[in-house]
């Protein structure tokens, strides 16, 4: 009788690791970076300064208030920014799996990216749309006098609420850094005359420029704030490069399926070998990934390199492999496109996926057999280089 998987339960499409839930909207979970808590009195800090003319008067309690009231709206704008993001892309069909609030801005994490340039300009405008919606109104009603100068710094708050919101629809809207909203709506342009990929790659050029610019300036203005800017160069950069990748590898891949390219000859080992054994398996079958069976031939889990490797030495001979084993399993079928394997194991957080056909286990497919593939796709078509994978898609 062939082996069967064990029911496991299957986990959520994006595990919140470092991040601190803050609730839904339509169904899409909402999270702050432990980074996000850890700077927020940092930002209480500079936004109190806006209530003392930048420095010209010493800070007190009420500025300390206002200065946390206004992070507040600050992050409050960047959320509503993200909404606005994920929001359109609901409407058109696309599943939002998170949104995580950084201490540079948001993240709006998508399981795909709108394939059609239109689409994706749409998606990205309605961010800064939000923020003007806001930000215009607000400094008109000021400008026309129809907020009171009264009630505290009352008014103060407002201006420099409207103030925040329209920079950061300006500066997400006309900066051409991809992955920021101006990149991707250059992307959008580029893509409707040469192609997603090609697009994607001037794109990512541009974007590469303007953060190292960015990030020239930072160090120069380091004392005064500049550290900021090399934290936004530092993403654009970092996003803008896995965002090529990611596009260029999704492409590569094309009309592969994963019985293309899983691993066929799959060796298992029972929960009950030890760790030692386990090695002893991986050294001879160069296999790093080995499915665990239990007494019943019930595939119950797996365990990596990565997880034998943290056993201490002397625990080895005796430590049974269940105890540092894998769990959560997740699966494919054999017809299953790669592209859409791939999107699996990014949100698995780079875990194998069984290939199974029934009950029975056909192979193992990782995301280094994936990379192997295009590595080789590429060289074979003169390109050659090496991919990092994209983890989605972040705005500011």
């Amino acid at each position: 009788m062939d082996p069967t998987l064990a029911e496991t339960p299957v986990p959520p499409a994006e595990r919140p690791r470092g991040r601190l839930p803050l609730g839904r909207v339509k169904g899409i979970p909402l999270y702050a970076h432990w980074t996000f808590v850890l700077l927020l009195p940092v930002f209480v800090f500079l936004m109190a300064r806006y209530f003392t003319g930048f420095g010209e008067r010493t800070a007190g309690a009420q500025e300390y208030f206002w200065g946390a009231m206004l992070a507040v709206a600050l992050f409050g704008s960047v959320l509503l920014h993200e909404l606005g993001h994920s929001l359109t892309a609901l409407r058109m069909g696309l599943k939002v799996r998170s949104i995580t609030l950084l201490p540079i801005g948001g993240v709006s994490a998508f399981d795909h990216m709108p394939t059609k340039p239109k689409e994706e300009f749409l998606v990205t405008a309605a961010g800064p749309a939000v923020n003007f919606i806001i930000g215009i109104p607000l400094l008109a009603a000021w400008y026309a006098g129809l907020i009171p100068r009264a009630a505290g710094l009352w008014d103060e708050f407002l201006y420099w609420t409207a103030i925040l919101n329209l920079s950061l629809g300006i500066f997400n809207l006309l900066l051409p850094a991809f992955p920021m909203d101006g990149g991707r709506i250059l992307r959008s342009a580029l893509a409707s005359r040469m192609g997603l990929r090609r697009g994607t790659e001037v794109a990512a050029s541009v974007g590469r420029v303007m953060a190292f610019a960015m990030g020239l300036w930072g160090a120069f203005t380091l004392a005064s704030g500049g550290w900021l800017l090399l934290l936004i160069a530092f993403f654009i950069f970092n996003g803008a490069t896995a965002e090529e990748a990611g596009v260029r590898l999704r492409d590569t891949l094309g009309n592969l399926h994963v019985g293309d390219l899983m691993t066929r000859t799959v060796d298992t080992i029972p929960e009950t070998a030890s760790v030692e054994e386990a090695f002893h398996v991986m050294l001879r079958t160069k296999h790093l990934v080995l499915p665990l069976k239990d007494a019943a031939g019930n595939y119950t889990g797996y365990v990596h390199l990565n997880d034998l490797s943290r056993v201490p030495t002397p625990e080895h001979a005796w430590r049974p492999v269940a105890d540092v084993a894998k769990r959560e399993v997740f699966t494919a079928h054999e017809s299953d496109p790669a592209t859409a394997a791939l999107e699996t194991i990014n949100r698995a957080g780079g875990e194998p996926l069984l290939v199974m056909e029934g009950h029975t286990l056909l192979g193992i497919l990782t995301k280094t057999d994936l990379l192997r593939a295009v590595q080789i796709l590429e060289a074979e078509h003169g390109g050659g280089r090496r991919f990092r994978g994209a983890r989605g898609r972040a705005t500011g």
